[in-house]
């Protein structure tokens, strides 16, 4: 049995604006953690990585989101479509 308390928050985190939230907190505690780290990282870390290396990285991981958002927008329309055509208007809000 769950309390008012427990269910309450279990409402709050599954709202989509806790999660931009809280991704939005955490790029900040980051970029004050990376401050103070600064000092402890050695100089020539630059050098020895590259920006090719970095470019190819980055290429690397902005075509795999592109592919992820892409295959979850497309279901998500789908399902949308679906459901509007073939269920009732509660179950559309559900969804």
């Amino acid at each position: 049995m769950t309390t008012r308390l427990q269910w309450l928050s279990l409402q709050i985190v599954r709202r989509l604006w806790f999660r931009a939230t809280a991704f939005s907190v955490m790029a900040v505690v980051t970029a004050l953690l990376a401050a103070f780290v600064t000092p402890y990282i050695p100089a020539d870390i630059p050098a020895k990585i590259g920006s090719d290396a970095v470019d190819a990285l980055l290429g690397i991981i902005a075509a795999s989101m592109l592919s992820v958002t892409i295959f979850s927008l497309s279901t998500l329309v789908s399902a949308y479509a679906s459901a509007t055509s073939h269920a009732t208007p509660r179950a559309t809000r559900l969804l």
